[in-house]
């Protein structure tokens, strides 16, 4: 029962244990349930799925694997990679920039961007996860977070992913302005960053504090504690978190102040980039997470956590006004909630937040790059979209497509009007009494802002209304923009107004105006102008805030403008090209600087331009009245309407066949003979001629609709189709469908054959613009065949064969091929036939495009080309491709009888070339068009015009790669000309020859310049841009002249200029035929007139156009009658030598002014000179009184009746025939001279142009016949085409021909001036500016007078405007650190202006300054004055560097000092080293004479006042010489180069070289080598050394690499050359001085000791070096005396040497000595010190060493080291004068050392005791036993009594004192009571060291025992008796059992206990 009990008992208490257990847990686990969750969560579920790279909430979605999400890369980003490694990436926003630089070699991932993301509510970043860790950290050391800054940094490819480093990393942040969280006690807050990192091996995130000088690099904070900037470095991307932390203590004294019992947990909110710990609404403490409340202790009941609410916002206190929100800060909208538009339907956009960022045709990063966009651009959103991995993106639009872009790349941007920036919600909250009126439209939003309600009636709208600007405005508007240099995007007009009732009403202050225009993208910059009812503009300083509002300020309404600027600063120019309402030439769009001129107006040089205007975007034009002039500010676009030129005569290869029938000769075989045909089926065998005028009946030639071909029908004018099918692969050969006899082939030629070829006929066409007409043929021999203009009676043929057939010239073939190139050309295309009878014409060889074949009657056919190529009108070819093509137009065309020939032929071709079809070799040409490096330039147009023909081949332009060809060029010489340039450059001025050889079967061509003799490289032809124009005419200049060669001072001039002008519609040139009439009418004042006028076009052609060329025709005698009319020069080109020549020409005078007026043969001659002009823009200028010479007879005639007057119009006709051939080619300009122009003669154009002077006209004149002068030279002048048009002039008005030059010569733009970046001039090292100079470059510029000011260490000069303080420009003079000077120019003050400018200020540029040779370089000959650097830095490819010009400097002088040195006996001496100490000393002598300077010497070495010149030791060889000869001059090395060049510091070449000559001391005889120093003593060596300088010549100089481009200095005014007799020789001697050591030694016993006998001491010195393995080794040193002993006698405290208390070992060399006393007989060295008072005054030290139980004691001396561890050589005491160097005892050189000696004497202490211990075994001690102690011989004989009657104590010990060492005897003499006498007494032995030992009679050592610091030897007695020993074996026996019971005892007593237990349980 019990037991049962028991066991229930037991489970119980078991029951209990695991209740309480389970208790316990439960406990355990309630409290760490109510743990915060910093300290429960895991990694992953605080840091997202675990990834490595990246942080996150448990709602972010993780990005793909890596392998998942590897970009695109395309061909671009792999160029991209193959460039150099990226060194520097930025990061940037409004607060804070973040750089990260490599620092390692590809450190950098490439193709990515920088983010730095900061960590808050809204970021990728768990901001939750962020706080706890840096909570943490805080706490474990023992500190509360007051707030961070924390920031994700990493680095995004262009579709977001992350990309780790590849090396290591430094990140800066630099705070825009200093931040931190809101502290209350900054002093007690401290601030560290923290790294927070994924670790993949322990699952969590580490956070480290950065320590610094390790990865914190700098960490700067201001008092306030406001971070300023920090500096990390890193191998990986992770967060770096900047924290503010305080003591708990601060919450607990902030707490105590603010008296709040409840604790406020920590919260935070976003402030600029970090978080800040703010106020928050109060909680209860059961509310807060305990780990925040320090309040809460661990024995509170835990109670739940609030539920997490991620997205709270921290709120605040409502606003005064409830209506005004705050608007959400900027970003923080998630992506997936951005809307693509607003609440009102208006677009969103988004704007791109990294460079180089991909934009997709689809939402995956595996989808195809459609492009690639930077940072800052903004695109229209369409919508937001979820890709299927869950990553958000959006979607855009991207020119007119759809794209998908990360939604993490890009960030929504509010266009809307109601955005407003948070500055603006926050002046509301401040200013609530602002008044703000609103007006609203689908196309502006206007707000006007009052801050006074009372300045406008309460009444008041805001009324906007578009207006139309004016021009005038619009003008005025466009000239500020081009003065501001700045490019107009839109003009926005607009009345903006206040009404009330309708009434305006201005308001009465002024208010803020903010447009924001819905159908803008976001404006960047406008301007806002005002315009009165006058038209007057104002400019109202407006500006574009952040979100692209115009805002601006005004007191008064009306009329506004927003102008919105583009910021590229160009404008595009688009040029149409109309001839009336046709389009006849694409496009051309040209890309001009704003404010430049439009270039190259004309696309086709075939038209004349006709008027030009400027279209608006309502489609109005406006006319431009000096097409050269226009200037823009914005995209344009320009109308040009072209007339065609007037007719011109163009001639074109073609090939004529002559077909007999019949031949006359009966042999002879005709065209259709049989044998000529190949497959001979008469069926389809085609016949020259009909069926009825041959005979040949049953030939029969059927078409493809069946009409016979062989036959002619009356009425039947149906042509025969599909006779001819093309043309072979080379053209030669036509393809036909029916069998012919060689019509068209070179085969069966001959009388005998009936077939003859011509190919020396001509046809000639008549040209206007791009229409050819046949007009007739130009026979062989001169003969010429006139078409009509109807096409009948076509016979070309110069005596055709005839036949025996009906009309046999009727039958002929011919053919002739054109080629041409569409290029930019859209007009009409088209060819037009009319006649018969067939003809074929044939596009390209292979399509038929009229096909009129058959005999018939004249008919009429035509073909559009534009559709048979495939394009269509007005539009034309799309490719260059296609634009560069040539393509052929074939005709072939028979005459086949039937009685009629008609031909007329009309077609419409840009450019058509004839084609020679003979059998002929051709060659092809390609040109390169380049751009100055080297890279082909398409869109430039070229013209080629065979030099003897006239022929011109298609105008064809270059294609992407620059390529330019012209195929099938024939033997001959061609001129290629730059039609049209390329958009943005300049076209090539000049006109190139291409000549065409050949060689056998083979032609080449080969491109020449215009001299035709330098072949041009390559076929290259480079364009210029404007701007590398006029570099290429940039010129400079740098002279250096003496200004005081004395003083050296120098004045440097530096100049640069340009010539030439901008390209305009410059270049072109002109050739200038003037036709001076010198007639008799023309005496007196006309000639001197027209001589006048005739100057005056010299000049106004000089000016505008230099390059064109003008030939002088004078003419004068009667026509008809006299042989020499005409007197003329070639031409001439004007420029400055040619005008020259020409107004001498004209001025001459001995030119007779008489006879008639022979207008015809000075036309005649005029024409005839054209033909070898150089250009094709002609023009001939006539100059007359106006009437031409004449003869006449008056009277009655039989026939006619009453002649008015038979004027002969010989003269006047051949003028005309004349004038109109050279309009043909060439403009005509007329001039009349005085009153005869009003006067009026008979003429009449029907009348003879050839008829002899006197013959009389077969009609005489009517009275219609009757003309003015005047209206005859217009009749001669080329006829204007509209009314602002004029040709013909006369003296009187030639001011307003003037402004007709332009046109002639083609308008030349403006002069060409260079903007350099900088101009640099960098003065030489040598040189430094003078004060004169810096003056001079404030006071010589063209932009007045500047300011100098001082700052930083530099000097600048600025010019400002005097009105607006704008600065103007800028010179900035820095001294480098190499010692040269560099004066930089820039801004208006580098401007460089032409130096055919009028006003002297914009002529170029000048610089004039002084410079000074340094006052510490010793000059010398040819010194370049200025660094190659110096020169014009155009930009950052482009310098013009200066010329580098020298002078020759006067030379210094030297000095050289006498030196000397102090050396330890023993030291080495190395004289050649001596030598170059004196070396050292060298220096220059400045200007003044006095002062002497090192800085100018090189080399050197050191820095600072510690800087000498560095000069080789003498070698082995030389140290030889100088032994031997006792002297020896060092100079040229072995190669015989100048061993010691001077050098200059700063630059690299030698202005000449020293030479150094040594002389040895006589002591120590000559001695080169290295020596001791052995005798101690003043000047016991002494050296001398003479230094001479040697300057180079000039033509050394000219010799050295380093100065190829500098050149010599002027003759007259460089400088007088120097040579060696300018400078002196200088003299150094060198002195050494010798000092040794010494060590002094003293001996004596401690103070109060004497000796208790003679003894004698022995010392010596050891000198210490270093073994071979740096161990330190001892020497003994001979000393005098040898050895040192001292001695002390018995009675005596201290020791002498001989007869003296001390010893001095002296003349000791430098080193380390120990002194050791190494014999004390009797003695211990009680201490050896080194004596510590000024007596030692060397290094010293005392050394105690303990080997094996032996302590040795000694002094260590260094010699040459002071008390202070200095070198005694540098003591002041050396340095005094009349120093006794032989007994020198300075600092360092004496040490003293003190010897202590005691003599040896033991106390000896017994005791006496009991030789039978107590039965407990202790010790019993005998006291009342007496004793002796007796001296003892070395045989143990006893001998004198030491000390008697001493008495054993009380505890049995006695003892004896200071017992020297001997043998000693101790007898008891009594013993103690009870004890027995011992008979033999105790020997004691005291050692020479003191050591005693004591042992029994017998011999047995007695061991002393330790009693405290004693040893004491115990010595028995025994009783007299002694009883048996008690106890015995039986004790152990009892207390075994003793110890048994009481075990049992114990074990019964415990059990009793427990029984006593379970009962009481129980």
């Amino acid at each position: 029962m019990h037991t049962q009990e028991s066991g229930k008992g037991m489970k119980k208490l078991r029951n209990n244990k695991i209740r309480k257990l389970l208790a316990f847990m439960v406990a355990l686990a309630l409290m760490v349930s109510c743990m915060p969750s910093a300290y429960t969560i895991s990694a992953s579920e605080a840091f997202g799925d675990g990834t490595e790279d990246i942080f996150t909430d448990g709602e972010f979605t993780s990005e793909p694997a890596a392998e998942e999400s590897t970009p695109d890369v395309s061909s671009a980003d792999q160029e991209k990679t193959e460039q150099a490694q990226q060194s520097t990436l930025t990061y940037e926003n409004d607060s804070v920039k973040v750089t990260a630089e490599a620092l390692e070699d590809g450190a950098l991932p490439q193709n990515t961007a920088l983010k730095a993301d900061s960590v808050n509510e809204n970021s990728s970043v768990s901001y939750d996860t962020v706080s706890q860790k840096l909570s943490a950290a805080a706490t474990d050391k023992g500190s509360s977070l007051r707030g961070f800054f924390a920031y994700d940094v990493y680095f995004a490819d262009g579709d977001g992913n992350r990309v780790e480093p590849n090396g290591r990393v430094r990140v800066t942040f630099e705070y825009k302005t200093p931040a931190a969280p809101e502290l209350t006690d900054a002093a007690s807050t401290s601030v560290t960053v923290e790294k927070l990192h994924y670790n993949s091996s322990t699952g969590d995130t580490d956070v480290n504090t950065l320590q610094a000088n390790e990865d914190l690099k700098v960490l700067n904070v201001n008092e306030g504690k406001q971070i300023q900037t920090l500096q990390v470095e890193t191998g990986n991307a992770a967060v770096f978190a900047v924290m503010w932390d305080s003591p708990e203590t601060a919450d607990v004294e902030a707490e105590a102040v603010s008296g709040n019992e409840d604790e406020v947990p920590i919260a935070s909110e976003e402030l600029t980039d970090g978080v800040d710990i703010s106020d928050e609404p109060e909680q209860d403490a059961a509310e807060t997470p305990a780990a925040e409340n320090p309040e809460v202790t661990p024995d509170a009941e835990p109670s739940e956590a609030p539920a997490e609410n991620p997205d709270a916002e921290p709120t605040e206190a409502p606003a005064e006004d409830p209506d005004v929100v705050e608007e959400p800060t900027e970003d923080i909208e998630s992506p997936e909630d951005a809307p693509a538009a607003d609440e009102n339907g208006e677009t969103s956009l988004i704007e791109v937040l990294g460079d180089d960022t991909n934009l997709r045709v689809s939402p995956s990063v595996e989808a195809e790059v459609l492009a690639t966009v930077n940072a800052g651009t903004q695109l229209t959103l369409l919508d937001t979209v979820t890709a299927e991995d869950g990553a958000t993106w959006y979607k855009v639009s991207w020119e007119g497509t759809e794209a998908y872009i990360r939604s993490d790349m890009a960030q929504v941007v509010d266009s809307s009007d109601e955005a407003e920036e948070p500055e603006d919600v926050q002046e509301e909250e401040i200013q609530p009494e602002i008044t703000r009126y609103d007006y609203k439209s689908d196309e502006v939003n206007v707000k006007v802002t009052l801050t006074d309600p009372a300045d406008l009636p309460d009444n008041a709208e805001l009324s906007v209304t578009p207006v139309e600007l004016s021009q005038e405005a619009e003008d005025q508007i466009t000239e500020e923009a081009i003065k501001e240099k700045k490019a107009i995007e839109k003009i926005h007009s607009y009345d903006i107004k206040f009404l009330v009732d309708g009434e305006e009403v201005q308001p009465g202050a002024s208010v803020k105006v903010s447009v924001s225009l819905n159908d803008e993208k976001k404006i960047k910059d406008a301007d806002v102008y005002h315009v009165d009812e006058n038209d007057n503009v104002e400019n109202m300083d407006g500006s574009v805030a952040k979100n692209g509002d115009v805002e601006f300020e005004t007191t008064h309404f009306s009329t506004y403008v927003i102008v919105n600027n583009s910021l590229s600063g160009k404008v595009e120019v688009r040029l149409q090209h109309y001839c009336g309402d046709t389009k006849i030439y694409a496009d051309t769009v040209r890309h001009i600087e704003v404010g430049g001129k439009i270039p190259d107006y004309r696309a086709t040089e075939n038209y004349n331009i006709d008027k030009v205007v400027v279209v608006k975007d309502n489609g109005e034009e406006t006319p431009v009245h000096d097409i050269h002039e226009v200037q823009v500010a914005s995209d344009t676009v320009v109308k040009i309407y072209y007339i065609p030129k007037p007719s011109t005569e163009e001639s074109g290869d073609v090939v004529f066949y002559d077909y007999q029938v019949k031949p006359k000769k009966n042999n002879n075989k005709g065209i259709n003979d049989f044998s000529h045909y190949q497959k001979r089926d008469k069926s389809n065998m085609m016949i020259m001629g009909t069926q009825k005028q041959t005979g040949l009946g049953d030939y029969n030639a059927y078409g493809d609709n069946g009409k016979n071909a062989n036959i002619y029908v009356e009425n039947d004018n149906r042509v025969t189709t599909g006779l001819v099918t093309g043309l072979s692969n080379d053209y030669k050969e036509v393809v036909w469908k029916v069998d012919q006899p060689g019509f068209f082939t070179d085969d069966n030629l001959g009388e005998d054959e009936g077939k003859e070829k011509y190919t020396s006929y001509k046809l000639l066409f008549s040209k206007t613009g791009n229409n050819y007409k046949l007009t007739g043929v130009k026979q062989p021999g001169g003969g010429y065949f006139k078409c009509n203009d109807n096409g009948s009676y076509f016979y070309p043929l110069k005596d055709p064969i005839d036949d025996g057939t009906e009309r046999g010239q009727d039958y002929f073939g011919m053919r002739y091929d054109i080629e041409f190139k569409l290029g930019d050309y859209v007009g009409p295309l088209n060819y037009k036939f009319t006649g018969d009878d067939d003809l074929w014409v044939l596009l390209d060889g292979k399509k038929v495009v009229i096909d009129v074949g058959g005999i018939h009657k004249s008919i009429e056919s035509s073909a559009d080309l534009w559709k048979d190529l495939g394009f269509k009108e007005g539009i034309g070819a799309s490719t260059d491709e296609e634009k560069n093509k040539t393509h052929r137009i074939t005709v072939l065309y028979m005459e086949r009888g039937a009685y009629e020939s008609n031909c007329k032929m009309d077609f419409t071709i840009p450019d058509a070339r004839f084609v020679n079809v003979e059998n002929v070799p051709l060659a092809d040409i390609t040109l390169h068009k380049v751009d100055s490096k080297g890279k082909g330039v398409s869109g430039a147009k070229f013209k080629l015009v065979n030099d003897k023909g006239g022929e011109t081949y298609p105008v064809t332009t270059s294609d992407a790669d620059g390529n330019v060809t012209f195929n099938n060029l024939k033997e001959g010489t061609y001129t290629l000309t730059e039609a049209v340039a390329p958009d943005g450059y300049v076209a090539s001025k000049e006109a190139y020859k291409v000549e065409v050889t050949v060689s056998g079967d083979k032609a080449t061509a080969k491109l020449y310049k215009a001299d035709e003799r330098t072949e041009v490289a390559n076929n290259q032809i480079v364009n210029y841009t404007e701007k590398e124009e006029a570099i290429k005419n940039l010129t400079s200049s740098k002279e250096v002249k003496v200004d005081n060669y004395e003083e050296r001072t120098y004045q440097v001039d530096l100049n640069a200029e340009v010539t030439g002008r901008e390209s305009g519609v410059e270049a072109k040139g002109a050739s200038v035929v003037m036709v001076l009439d010198a007639s008799g009418s023309m005496k007196g004042d006309k000639i001197k007139t027209l001589k006048t006028a005739a100057k005056g076009f010299i000049k106004k052609l000089h000016d505008e156009s230099p390059i064109s060329q003008v030939s002088v025709i004078w003419y004068s005698g009667t026509e008809g009658y006299d042989t020499n009319l005409t007197t003329e020069n070639s031409f001439v080109t004007i420029d400055d030598k040619g005008k020259t020549t020409l107004d001498g020409y004209i001025d001459n005078p001995g030119r007779n002014i008489d006879g008639g007026t022979p207008m015809g043969a000075a036309l005649k001659a005029a024409y005839e000179k054209l033909g070898s002009a150089k250009y094709s823009n002609k023009y001939v200028l006539l100059m007359t009184d106006g009437r031409p010479g004449y003869a006449s007879n008056k009277g009655y005639d039989d026939t006619y009746g009453w002649r008015y007057d038979n004027w002969n119009c010989m003269v006047a006709n051949n003028a005309v025939n004349y004038a109109s051939k050279i309009k043909e080619n060439a403009v005509m300009y007329t001039v009349g001279v005085g009153e005869d122009l009003n006067k009026s003669f008979y003429w009449n154009a029907k009348h003879s142009s050839d008829s002899d002077w006197y013959d009389a006209h077969p009609l005489g004149h009517g009275k219609d016949d009757y003309i003015k002068g005047t209206a005859f030279l217009e009749k001669l002048a080329t006829q204007p085409k509209s009314a602002d048009q004029k040709y013909a002039y006369n003296t009187d008005d030639l001011d307003k021909l003037t402004g007709i030059f332009t046109a002639i010569a083609g308008k030349i733009g403006d002069l060409f001036s260079v903007q350099p970046q900088k101009i640099v001039d960098t003065i030489d090292p040598r040189f430094e500016l003078t004060k004169n100079g810096l003056n001079q470059l404030a006071n010589n510029c063209h932009l007045g007078e500047g300011t100098i000011e001082t700052k930083d260490g530099s000097t600048e000069i600025i010019w400002k405007d005097s009105k607006t303080k704008e600065e103007l420009g800028k010179v900035t003079i820095i001294k480098n650190s190499n010692g040269s000077t560099t004066i930089t120019w820039t801004g208006g003050a580098a401007k460089i202006g032409n130096k055919e400018a009028t006003e002297t200020k914009d002529q170029g540029w000048k610089a004039n300054f002084q410079i000074k040779a340094k006052d510490d370089f010793i000059g010398g000959n040819m010194v370049p004055t200025n660094g190659a650097d110096s020169g014009i830095y155009l930009d950052n490819e482009s310098t013009r560097f200066f010329d580098q010009p020298s002078v020759n400097v006067r030379l210094l002088s030297l000095s050289i000092g006498n030196d000397e040195t102090t050396v330890f006996k023993g030291e080495s001496i190395d004289p050649s080293g001596y030598a170059n100490e004196l070396a050292k000393t060298l220096k220059v002598v400045e200007l003044d004479g006095k002062t002497t300077t090192i800085t100018g010497m090189n080399p050197v070495t050191g820095e600072g006042d510690s800087k000498t010149p560095t000069f080789p030791t003498l070698m082995g060889d030389q140290k030889k010489e100088l032994t031997e000869k006792g002297t020896i001059t060092l100079d040229t090395n072995k190669d015989g180069s100048h061993q010691y060049e001077y050098t200059y510091p700063g630059t690299n070449e030698p202005v000449g070289y020293f030479t150094y000559t040594y002389k040895l001391s006589d002591n120590p005889g000559g001695n080169m080598g290295v020596h001791e120093a052995s005798t101690v003593g003043k000047a016991v060596e002494k050296y001398e050394l003479e230094v001479t300088y040697y300057p180079y010549s000039k033509d050394t100089r000219k010799g050295m690499d380093a100065l190829n481009n500098v050149k010599e200095p002027a003759i007259s005014d460089g400088g007088t050359e120097v040579a060696d007799k300018d400078i002196e020789a200088v003299n150094g001697t060198y002195t050494v001085n010798v000092i040794a050591g010494q060590i002094k030694i003293t001996k004596k016993l401690p103070d109060g000791e004497i000796a208790q006998k003679d003894a004698e001491f022995t010392f010596e010195i050891y000198k210490v070096t270093t073994g071979e393995n740096g161990e330190k080794v001892e020497t003994k040193l001979k000393t005098e005396p040898t050895p040192i002993k001292a001695t002390i006698n018995k009675g005596q405290n201290v020791a002498k040497f001989s007869n003296n208390e001390s010893i001095t070992i002296a003349n000791l060399a430098k080193g380390e000595y120990v002194v050791r006393e190494v014999s004390n007989s009797g003695y211990t060295l009680e201490t050896a010190v080194y004596d510590n008072t000024e007596a030692t005054n060397c290094k010293a030290v005392n050394n105690e060493t303990t080997v094996n139980n032996e302590t040795t004691k000694d002094v260590t001396f260094t010699i040459g080291t002071d008390r202070k561890g200095k070198n005694a050589l540098e003591a002041k005491e050396l340095k005094a004068q009349n120093v006794d160097y032989a007994s020198y005892a300075g600092p360092g050189c004496v040490g003293k050392a003190d010897f202590t000696n005691k003599e040896i004497v033991s106390d000896v202490n017994f005791v006496k005791i009991d030789a039978v211990k107590d039965l407990q075994s202790n010790t019993i001690t005998i006291s009342g036993a007496e004793f002796k102690l007796c001296k003892a011989d070395a045989d143990w004989k006893q001998g004198d009594v030491v000390k008697d009657n001493v008495e054993s104590g009380a505890n049995g010990a006695f003892g004896f004192e200071k017992l020297v060492p001997g043998n000693y005897l101790l007898i008891e003499t009594k013993a103690a009571t009870g004890y027995s006498l011992p008979q033999n007494p105790w020997k004691i032995t005291v050692a020479t060291d003191g050591t005693v030992t004591v042992t029994k009679n017998n011999g047995t050592v007695i061991t002393p025992i330790t009693s405290g610091d004693k040893n004491v030897y115990q010595i028995e007695n025994a009783k007299v008796y002694s009883l048996p020993q008690s106890g015995g074996p039986g004790t152990y026996g009892f207390t075994i059992s003793g110890v048994a019971i009481l075990a049992t005892a114990l074990l019964l007593f415990i059990n009793n206990k427990r029984r006593e237990e379970e009962a009481k349980r129980s």
